[in-house]
This record gives C-alpha cells, structure tokens and sequence, in this order.
C-alpha cells in the first residue's frame, strides 16, 4: 500500500514478484487496489492487475476497488482483471 501511495512504481513492480500479499488491507479495511482506484493512479492499477489483486474486496464500509473509481471521480479507471 505504501509503494502506492508514494507513486513508487519500481516497488509496485518488484513487491508481488517478491511474494508481496497485493490483497493485504489497511486499518481501514483498504487493499492497494482501492487505494490506487481512489486515487485514480492507473499504472498502479494496472500493475495491481497483473499482480492478480482481487476486484471483490471491499474496505471496513464495503467499498470495492470499482465503487471507490466511481465515487472519486475515475469512473474513466480500467479495472479488469
């Protein structure tokens, strides 16, 4: 999650292929995923993707990855997994 937030690619790419949990959450129930569709940071999520970051996951409120897009504005965001 943090990689994410720091806009740090270079550990986005190297974390999952170091066996990084990309389905981890935060105190608030947040996985990358979410996070990165909240923010609308697209190479994240692509990466996330790749990684094979579950699209079902929802935060301590129920907030999926695709409602967190929506609700933030990025309804633009591709999330296929």
């Amino acid at each position: 999650m943090f990689a994410v937030e720091c806009g740090q690619a270079g550990a986005m790419r190297v974390l999952p292929e170091a066996g990084a949990a990309v389905y981890s959450k935060n105190k608030d129930g947040m996985t990358a995923l979410i996070f990165a569709s909240a923010c609308g940071i697209g190479s994240a999520i692509r990466l996330l993707l790749e990684a094979k970051a579950a699209l079902d996951l929802k935060d301590n409120t129920g907030t999926t990855a695709l409602m967190a897009a929506s609700r933030d504005g990025h309804a633009s965001v591709e999330l296929r997994g």
